[in-house]
């Protein structure tokens, strides 16, 4: 399965990442400085607000 990455957003603590496939777009958060993918969303806007609520310690 071959597999784009493109990074979308990042604030400085979190980043999101839109990941293409063959099987549709996902945007996947990493923690910055971290491999692993914390959350996976099938909305940008949902990864992005996800983010930002994580940075603030909601």
């Amino acid at each position: 399965m071959d597999e784009t990455q493109e990074r979308m957003y990042s604030n400085g603590m979190y980043t999101v990442i839109k990941r293409t496939s063959e099987y549709g777009i996902r945007y996947s958060v990493v923690r910055w400085g971290s491999v692993f993918f914390e959350r996976t969303f099938d909305s940008l806007i949902r990864a992005v607000e996800w983010c930002d609520r994580r940075k603030r310690g909601e």
